[in-house]
């Protein structure tokens, strides 16, 4: 099974920042990094590293479900 993207041993998705991903929620890289911390975006750790995949976040998650 490939590492990279447990789900589909064939992708070779690229890894995206908190930056990127808060960008692309309209919200701050702390607060991506609090939502992953907390559970609510899938999210990978590489040592100290967080990352993120693009098709796990791409689509916007419901507010309600962020945001509690």
């Amino acid at each position: 099974m490939n590492p990279i993207h447990p789900q589909d041993p064939l992708s070779a998705e690229p890894f995206i920042t908190k930056e990127v991903v808060a960008q692309r929620l309209c919200v701050t890289p702390e607060t991506v990094r609090r939502w992953a911390s907390d559970g609510r975006l899938p999210s990978y750790h590489f040592g100290r590293r967080l990352r993120f995949l693009w098709s796990e976040v791409a689509p916007r998650p419901s507010e309600e479900k962020l945001k509690r």
